[in-house]
Order: structure tokens, then C-alpha cells, then sequence
């Protein structure tokens, strides 16, 4: 054990112990060269001259600590990687920070993201020990994981894969014993086997694999979405509430049988994009506002369009969010939130490949690669979050050059009038922010937390947790606060001087629609 003062190889002087886990202790230690802090790690039983060892090395990611060296001291080896300056979500969680549904949303895309990194190595690397404790967030909201078993990499130990494991977090076919080369314990997963002494560690080893992590994943993600740990590996719903669609996500992931979990953890987390990237998240579709031409007047609903020919009312819908044209057929998947409609009579949209432009019923035109969603069109630009690049709030010319960021932050709800970008700031508790297109200035509107917004000529509409969901009108600038309705709402949208919204029933989602009287109607 190091001293606080010790150096290490000439190099490294210890300024504490961190703590210990993954089969090592930590120490915080400051790289004399380097002029920065460090993580040195103990690795005990590693194998010398492992090609694993430049495997580790090469790791680059963000969500990954950078490993910079294995040393050799006092006949005992040490990692030595980046010090993650920041909180643990076990931290996090215990002392009751304030974070909602979407500030959880983002970091557990950015989780899967993080393993996905891990899995899709030349030669995968199983964490095996994800949990609370071990995912760090940093002071720019970002996800670390750390404290993946380097033990078990660097040697093929596979029981190191278990040994490693913490209880409440750990798959079931982490919880098998290996006492004397048998099993015992839980193992079910060989239920159905004869019941005779098999060799623990090929069993071990033929079990353990990405979907381990994924199981951990789904854990972890309990105990952040309901502040409850998962006891024994088992996540109960009866006494919280948390959108349907996430406990579903967690439940496929928490599978007791690793066939029935993700077989990777790439569909986890494009499942949680499509929450994360969806206003509504009960699988209905979402209300987007749109500006078309005088003569088209199309209400576009993200996956749905309404089209008022002159023979007679066409409504055309697929909640699976589909892209439609104008003669109703379909084309790739949008989206959520992407579709546009502007001027010229083209489409704006984002598929998974990027931005793309379409004249009505006509050939869709790639102009970006960057994958957006919430896109406003304001004279000859996009305005946009972006999902290539952490949710930011973005611009670019209609021919996709001249791209801008305006928010560093994760935002949605974009909307632009009068030169006015208008948006719900994620990271911010979900107000409602301006800016000019100029980026000059940055103000808060609506000091609330926001679900919903629209702008209808200088009358702002929207929902808040503060209002019990109920839509209240004030000015653009957040002034003059009037109640209109005393019905649970979402996903408000203004067209030709109405404004449209889902109005909340015992039994299910009605779309309505107000004009200036403020008096309601059902629309479906």
C-alpha cells in the first residue's frame, strides 16, 4: 500500500487512496511530467506481455477513462490512467440531486454508448462490474465508466468475470460460485442439465458475454430512474412510477435468461433514442408545427399528415414514425420530431443517415450527414437539436453548409419566429430559453419546467409541471400568465390561428383543438 507523498517510478507522487474494486486498489496520484492528476491502479495476477495489455491502451473514448501506461514497482504492476473528476450515480442518486426523466434519458443513452464502445472492439472487452458506482458523471454532464475488470481482460480469467460482480447489479450467470472447479449456487442457467458436477470455469466462460453487461445496464438504470436498488438483481415496478416505455426497456434488459435480454446493447440504446428523441412517450404520435405554403394546408403530427384536398379530408397516420409524402406512400424511417415542412414546397427531414430535402412526392436529396430532429426552417436555414452531437441546438444553410451551434447544452422544442430561436433547455430543468440567429443574446422565458410549447403570432401557449399540465397563454416574453384549460396536456402545436394539443383521459389521448375563443373541440 502507497503513502500519500510516495513516488512512483520517478514519475507519479500519491495523493490518496480513492478506493477499490475490480480486483485493485486506487490510487489518486499527480503526473509530474504531465502536470495533471492520474488514476493508479493495482492489478494483481496480471499476465506479462499480454497483447492485451495494447489493446487497453488503444481504448479512446470519451465515456472511458485513457489508459496511459503499466508499470512495474516493487515486483508488483500498476495501470495508470485518467483521474475522472466528478460523481458516481450511487452518490448521485443517495444524496437526492435534482434531476428529471430527461436528464436520466440522456446519461442512459450515453451509458449504452459507452459499452457499446467496450463491445465493439476487435475483441470485446466485458466490463462485468457495471453499477452505480462505477459510472461516473463529470461537472460538463457527461458519462465516465469506470473500473472495468482489467483482471479479467488481461488474462482470459473468466472467473475473474464473477468474482468481480456485485450482487444487486450482477446477471444471474454472475452468481454462479466456483468452489473446487463445480458449481453451485445460482445456477440456473443450466437448469435443465442433469444436475451432475460440471467444470465451473468452461461454464463460466461460455456464459459470460455482452449481454452480462446489458443485464447490469438495465440495474443500473433501475436504481437511477426510481432511486430504488434493485435487490437480488430484481427491478419492481409496483410502487414507482417512470414511463411505461423505459420500464419496458429495463425489463427486456433485466431478463433473467440472457436470450431474452438485448443481444446487444446497440438495440437498448436505440430503443432509448426513440424515447429520448420523442416529446411523448407513451408510443402515440407527437404534434410537430409546421409553416407550409398558402396553398398546401398540411398540419404535419410528426408521423402523421393531415391534407385538405378539395374533393375531401384525407388523414393519413403510422405511429411507428414513418415519412409520407403527398400521395400517402411511405419511405424510410423518420425521426422522431424530424419532419418539416418550408417554403418552396420542400420537405425537411432527418432520417438515421442524415438530413434530406424532398420536394413534395418527389426525390429525397441528402444535404447532410448529421442525424437532427426537432427541425424548424427559418428563411434559407435549419434550425435543429442534434443528435450526432450530444443534443445541441444547431444551424445550417438549406444546402447544409454554414453549420452553427448555439447551446452547448442538450435542448428540444426548437422553434424560430421573428428572428427568435425559441427552446427547452434539457440540462437547464427543461426551460424555455431564447436567442436571436445571431446568437447575441440568451434569456429565459418560461422559468419552469417545461413539457410543451407553441408560438402563435406574439401569444405564447404551453404545459408545465408547475401548471399541473394544464396549457397557459401569456405573451412572447413570458408575461401576463393566463390559465385557458384545466385539462392534463401535451404536445401543443399552432396552426392557422388554432392551437392543437393531446388532452390527458381516464381512458387514453384525445387530440383537440382551440381557436381564439379559447373554447376546446375533439378532433379524433
Amino acid at each position: 500500500m502507497f503513502c500519500e507523498g510516495k513516488i512512483i517510478d520517478g514519475v507519479y507522487r500519491i495523493a490518496g487512496k480513492l478506493g477499490s474494486g475490480g480486483g485493485g486498489i486506487v490510487y489518486k496520484a499527480y503526473h509530474m511530467r504531465l502536470k495533471k492528476y492520474v488514476a493508479i491502479k493495482y492489478i494483481k495476477n496480471i499476465a506479462e506481455n499480454s497483447p492485451e495489455v495494447d489493446i487497453l491502451k488503444n481504448l479512446n473514448s470519451s465515456y472511458i477513462p485513457k489508459i496511459y501506461d503499466f508499470i512495474r514497482f516493487e515486483n508488483e504492476t500498476y495501470i495508470v490512467m485518467d483521474f475522472i473528476d466528478g460523481k458516481d450515480f450511487e452518490h448521485i442518486v443517495s444524496e437526492n440531486h435534482n434531476y428529471d426523466t430527461d436528464n436520466a434519458l440522456e446519461w442512459a443513452v450515453q451509458i449504452c454508448e459507452a459499452v457499446e464502445y467496450l463491445h465493439t472492439r476487435k475483441k470485446p472487452i466485458i466490463h462485468s462490474d457495471i453499477k452505480p458506482s462505477n459510472i461516473m458523471l463529470t461537472d460538463e454532464n457527461k458519462i465516465c465508466l469506470i473500473d472495468f475488470n482489467i483482471s479479467a481482460v488481461l488474462n482470459s480469467d473468466s472467473s475473474a468475470f464473477v468474482k468481480g460482480a456485485s450482487a444487486n447489479y450482477a446477471a444471474p450467470e454472475q452468481l454462479i460460485q466456483v468452489d473446487r472447479d463445480n458449481l453451485k449456487g445460482r445456477n440456473v442457467i443450466l437448469k435443465n442439465k442433469s444436475g451432475n458436477k460440471i467444470t465451473g470455469s468452461s461454464v463460466i466462460k461460455s456464459i459470460i458475454d455482452e449481454r452480462t453487461d446489458i443485464f447490469s445496464i438495465g440495474a443500473s438504470l433501475y436504481y437511477i430512474f426510481t432511486k430504488n436498488v434493485p435487490v437480488g438483481g430484481k427491478a419492481d415496478f409496483s410502487d414507482v412510477k417512470i414511463p411505461n416505455g423505459i420500464k419496458k426497456v429495463i425489463e427486456k434488459a433485466m431478463k433473467y435468461y440472457p436470450a431474452d435480454r438485448y443481444s446487444s446493447v446497440t438495440l437498448m440504446k436505440n430503443d432509448l433514442l426513440k424515447l429520448k428523441n420523442s416529446k411523448f412517450r407513451t408510443g402515440l404520435f407527437s404534434v410537430f408545427s409546421a409553416r407550409p405554403e398558402k396553398e398546401n394546408n398540411n398540419v404535419y403530427l410528426n408521423v402523421a399528415v393531415v391534407e385538405k384536398s378539395t374533393a375531401k379530408d384525407k388523414f393519413v397516420s403510422d405511429c411507428s414514425g414513418e415519412y409520407f409524402n403527398k400521395s400517402g406512400n411511405t419511405s424510410s424511417n423518420c425521426m422522431n420530431n424530424g419532419l418539416c415542412a418550408c417554403q418552396h414546397n420542400n420537405l425537411y427531414f432527418s432520417l438515421e443517415s442524415g438530413i434530406y430535402k424532398s420536394l413534395y412526392g418527389g426525390e429525397s436529396i441528402k444535404i447532410s450527414d448529421e442525424r437532427a430532429c426537432f427541425i424548424n426552417i427559418y428563411g434559407d436555414y435549419i434550425y435543429y437539436r442534434s443528435e450526432s452531437d450530444g443534443g445541441k441546438l444547431c444551424s445550417m444553410r438549406t444546402d447544409g453548409k454554414f453549420r452553427k451551434v448555439f447551446s452547448e447544452n442538450s435542448v428540444s422544442d426548437v422553434m424560430v419566429c421573428n428572428d427568435i430561436i425559441y427552446y427547452i433547455d434539457c440540462t437547464m430543468g427543461r426551460k424555455l430559453f431564447k436567442c436571436d440567429t445571431e446568437n447575441s443574446f440568451q434569456s429565459t422565458v418560461i422559468d419552469e419546467k417545461v413539457l410543451s410549447y407553441c408560438i402563435n403570432n406574439e401569444n405564447l401557449y404551453y404545459c408545465s409541471e408547475e401548471s399541473s399540465y394544464n396549457i397557459i397563454h401569456s405573451d412572447i416574453y413570458g408575461r401576463k400568465h393566463e390559465r385557458i384549460n384545466h385539462e392534463q396536456c401535451n404536445m401543443i402545436s399552432c396552426f392557422k390561428n388554432k392551437i392543437f394539443y393531446l388532452s390527458y383521459t381516464d381512458n387514453g389521448f384525445i387530440l383537440k383543438f382551440f381557436s381564439e375563443n379559447n373554447t376546446a373541440k375533439s378532433l379524433i
